[in-house]
Parts: C-alpha cells; sequence; structure tokens
C-alpha cells in the first residue's frame, strides 16, 4: 500500500498543528519555550504549502520549483517518463522558499491578490522561523502573539478563496487559541472561571461564569471551594479594579483591537464594563500609544489603583444591574 499526503491535506495538517502547539503552550503559561519554537515552524511550514498549493491549482505546479531552468524541466519529464514524483529522481529539484512563493503567487496567478498588509505579517513571521532555525530568538511574547492574532482575519478570509475547507477545519483551533489568549493577557484573577473568551470584528469579548456551579461545569476537576470562589471578589473594588485593569490591558497590548467588553458575576450583581478606544483617549486624554508607553503614570495609576479615578472610569464605561 502506497503512502501519500497531498500537498493540500499537508499545508492544513501542519498550520492545524502549529495552532494546536501554540495553545499548549499559552495553557502552560509559557514555561515551555519549545512548544513556542514549534507552533511557529509549524504554522510557517503550513503557509508555504498552503500558498504552493494555491500556486499549483490556480498556477502552473511548475511555479513551486525554484529554478524553473532547462536542467529541471528535464527531470519534470524524466519523470513523467517513469511515473514517478520528481521528488523521487537522485538530486530532484528544490522548491521555491517561503518568500518566493509569496511573490510567485502575486506576480504568476491571476486574479490572486496578497494585500499589503497580509505580506508584511507573513514576511515578519518569517523572520521569527528564520531566527529560529538559524540561530535563537530572543522577543516578548505579546510581540508573537499580536502577530498571530493579526494574521487569523486577512489569512483565513485570502486562503479561503482557494482552499474553502480551510476556515471550517481551522475554526475551532482559532476560537481556542484567541481564549487562551486572552486570558494570558488580560491577566484578569479567577481566569480559570472564565466562560467565555473571543475577538469578534476586532473587539475583545470575555464572559465570567455566572456562578460556582456554573464554574464547576466549566472546570469539573477543580478544588476550589464555594467558599474560596465566592472570595475571588469579596468586594466592589476588587471587581473594578480587575475589569478596569483588564478591559483596558488588553488595547494596550493587542494592537489590532478597537475595543473590549468584560462580564463578571458577583454577589447577585453583574458587572459589565465596555470600551474602545476612541471614547477612553477622549477620557483619559492620552492616545492609546501614550497609554501604552508610560502605562503605570498614564493609567493605572490613575484609574485602578486611585479610588476616586475607578469611580469616574467605571461611571463612563461600566455598569451594575442586578443577576
Amino acid at each position: 500500500m502506497r503512502f501519500k499526503i497531498t500537498l493540500r491535506q499537508n499545508g492544513i495538517h501542519s498550520f492545524k498543528r502549529g495552532l494546536e502547539t501554540l495553545q499548549k503552550y499559552e495553557k502552560g503559561k509559557g514555561t515551555d519555550k519549545f512548544l513556542l519554537k514549534e507552533s511557529i515552524m509549524f504554522i510557517h511550514h503550513g503557509i508555504e504549502l498552503l500558498l504552493k498549493e494555491i500556486l499549483v491549482t490556480k498556477g502552473n505546479e511548475h511555479l513551486i520549483y525554484s529554478d524553473i531552468s532547462e536542467s529541471t524541466l528535464k527531470k519534470v519529464i524524466q519523470a513523467k517518463k517513469s511515473k514517478v514524483s520528481v521528488f523521487d529522481l537522485p538530486k530532484s529539484p528544490k522548491t521555491a522558499t517561503y518568500l518566493e512563493v509569496i511573490m510567485r503567487v502575486q506576480a504568476l496567478v491571476d486574479n490572486v491578490e496578497i494585500t499589503e498588509k497580509l505580506e508584511t505579517k507573513l514576511i515578519e513571521l518569517n523572520t521569527f522561523r528564520n531566527n529560529i532555525e538559524h540561530y535563537g530568538i530572543q522577543s516578548k511574547l505579546t510581540t508573537i502573539e499580536n502577530l498571530l492574532i493579526g494574521l487569523k482575519k486577512p489569512l483565513t478570509e485570502f486562503l479561503t478563496k482557494y482552499i474553502p475547507e480551510i476556515e471550517t477545519e481551522l475554526a475551532e483551533n482559532w476560537k481556542e487559541l484567541d481564549e487562551e489568549i486572552l486570558k494570558s493577557i488580560s491577566k484578569l484573577r479567577n481566569s480559570g472561571a472564565i466562560k467565555k473568551a473571543q475577538i469578534k470584528n476586532q473587539k475583545a469579548e470575555i464572559e465570567y461564569a455566572k456562578d460556582y456551579e456554573e464554574y464547576k461545569t466549566i472546570q469539573p476537576q477543580s478544588t476550589v471551594s464555594r467558599e474560596l470562589y465566592r472570595s475571588y471578589w469579596e468586594t466592589g473594588d476588587a471587581v473594578l479594579k480587575a475589569l478596569i485593569d483588564g478591559s483596558v490591558r488588553l488595547l494596550k497590548e493587542i494592537k489590532h483591537l478597537t475595543g473590549s467588553r468584560i462580564i463578571l458575576y458577583s454577589k447577585d450583581e453583574v458587572y459589565e464594563i465596555n470600551v474602545d478606544i476612541n471614547s477612553l483617549e477622549k477620557f483619559t486624554e492620552k492616545s492609546i500609544e501614550e497609554i501604552r508607553t508610560n502605562w503605570n503614570d498614564n493609567f493605572s495609576n490613575k484609574y485602578v489603583y486611585s479610588k476616586q479615578g475607578r469611580i469616574e472610569f467605571f461611571s463612563k464605561f461600566g455598569e451594575i444591574k442586578t443577576a
């Protein structure tokens, strides 16, 4: 029996494995750095193969060869006559590199357009991958997270046009990855009780379990008691600190977000905060870049750790309702 994996299957598998590995890294709170390395390598490999699939199906299979020369063409002819893959021949031709494939898809395939935004992010991913393969990597985790979150929408939209099943194949992986990244970046207390965390239309949305019973359905193996669970949010101040810090921290760290919303349940009350960048900048009289550059002075000290500041901020962006 022959062993066969198509270019399309291979690309989807690598991309999917990369997202799964990154989920494991996030769930492990970044303790295993090699999981991050593997995720970048797999995602990079998956994208390269899927772009080659587009070259083959929408252009010509010979476009995947690095050097389309007489020597390469002779090997292709030889393989056809022998009824074998050209890559089974001695000294088989090399295929195009990741960056070459990006250029060829744009230049040599009709009616295919890679936007400048997507191309920039694909090239940035290549830089990370090359550093890992040939030297090492030293970068803030949020830089890598921002890149991968930023890739999600434009890359999925692009690939789905030519490989329709890619959206459904990866939908659950992207959803779970969004959830883990939002939990990590927001630094919200008792994150195990978060029942929903997603990015929708460039807005982060986080919602906690309504009560201890719902928490146990999310975390059935948890040893946290009912009393301990309730103690996480003993005071209104603790709730406001968490909501204000978490909602704006998301906007600070994830560059392409335009807003954030967090819902938290405590003592028969529903606390909700809804922040968008434009309103945040008007209220604080600071740009989001100024807040990112000097988090403590331009935001945290004024609106998280100052009681009066907390009250003013929550009055503008939050509300409390009866559960």
